[in-house]
């Protein structure tokens, strides 16, 4: 991954509560956000992860979170099904965005058959992950391995403060994982020992952060900051170097650092 899409987020605010992280009595921060969004952008560039951006629009306050409109791969865009009404025209936004300044071929699933995008599915090596029951539905498995030509793994959640995969699950690499294990049931956990070597458990004040909403580039991890320093030696310890960035404001909403960036797969 060499390419993410950001949303600035110019018009980003809390107008209504879809996930329990949201309250309309605790508002963005609007000068705070747009620091936060400049000092992961730059980080980003200092990385040479090249940033594109797409255009907010006044009317989808949750645009900036990239992650969940689709997943992007091997010339394809697998466009998401939303479950909620307000934030289906990002995927239509999104996919226009990408056929023009990428030039990729967008694949749809079932109206009505719920995706979620990068938020939901997620790759370490050569195999994917797909979360479903809150947000993503498990019928989308035979559509997503058609498109991608690869088998899934899929895991159920159910609680819903860690309503998309990505907020409590973070391979970073083949091998080896960072999972908030309460968020998952036995058998879920159970599929998730059996495919990873080494798994590093969040605590209570990680989870507090949403420590496994990441960005993996190389050998580099972006997460945000105040998760504990635990957490960060442990991930350090396998050879990764880690950069806090401060998500406080996009944490309202229900998402972090891996939400607001769609990754772009070579």
């Amino acid at each position: 991954m060499k390419k993410i899409v950001l949303c600035p987020p110019d018009y980003y605010d809390i107008e209504y509560e879809i996930n329990p992280w949201m309250s309309l009595g605790n508002k963005v921060d609007k000068l705070k956000v747009q620091g936060q969004y400049q000092a992961l952008r730059q980080l980003y560039l200092r990385l040479d992860v090249q940033t594109l951006e797409i255009k907010p629009d006044p009317g989808l306050p949750d645009m900036v979170y990239t992650i969940n409109t689709g997943w992007v791969a091997k010339g394809i865009f697998i466009k998401a099904n939303f479950r909620y009404p307000q934030r289906r025209r990002e995927a239509d936004l999104m996919g226009e965005f990408l056929e023009e300044e990428l030039n990729l071929e967008t694949k749809t699933l079932p109206t009505g058959v719920y995706f979620e995008g990068g938020g939901d599915l997620l790759k370490a090596g050569e195999k994917y992950f797909l979360g479903w029951g809150k947000r993503s539905v498990y019928e989308a498995k035979n559509y997503l391995e058609e498109f991608l030509e690869s088998k899934i793994i899929d895991i159920n959640l159910e609680n819903p403060y860690f309503y998309h995969l990505d907020t409590c699950f973070a391979p970073l690499c083949e091998d080896t994982v960072v999972i908030n294990e309460g968020a998952f049931k036995p058998e879920e956990l159970k599929k998730i020992q059996q495919n990873f070597k080494n798994i590093i458990v969040t605590n209570e004040q990680d989870n507090k952060f949403l420590a496994c909403n990441i960005v993996v580039f190389e050998k580099n991890i972006i997460i945000t900051k105040g998760i504990s320093l635990g957490l960060r030696q442990r991930i350090e310890s396998f050879g990764f170097q880690v950069h806090e960035v401060g998500m406080s404001e996009y944490l309202k909403g229900g998402g972090s650092v891996k939400c607001v960036s769609l990754g772009i797969e070579d």
